[in-house]
């Protein structure tokens, strides 16, 4: 892959997993807002009790997302590992099937 095409690629894990914050509830409450085309951050006064609550300081550009399916959190932090897009296949390992039941993938969406 060229440089050119890296340079669309998500950089940074931040990158990755905002790439991956594609539901429609978020559109749909992003344009309720009446922001569809800025990035929604944290409200100084949410930043502030959250942080009094975890005891620690929220960053200015703390931002929100919602309703990732465990899939894409991989594939994110998979993105984020790899620095770039791997053209090799990622393997989903099997769980141990019984009689009863169906073979399971180890990662699953809902």
């Amino acid at each position: 892959m060229t440089n050119a095409a890296n340079a669309t690629l998500p950089q940074t894990l931040v990158e990755c997993l905002k790439a991956f914050n594609r539901k429609e509830r978020y559109w749909l409450l992003r344009n309720a807002l009446g922001a569809p085309a800025l990035e929604l951050l944290l409200s100084g006064a949410f930043r502030d009790r959250l942080g009094k609550l975890l005891d620690t300081d929220i960053p200015s550009d703390a931002w929100w997302a919602m309703d990732y399916h465990i899939d894409w959190v991989f594939a994110a932090l998979v993105t984020d590992s790899l620095g770039r897009v791997d053209t090799r296949t990622m393997t989903n390992p099997l769980l141990e099937g019984t009689p009863d039941t169906s073979i399971k993938r180890l990662i699953r969406g809902t």
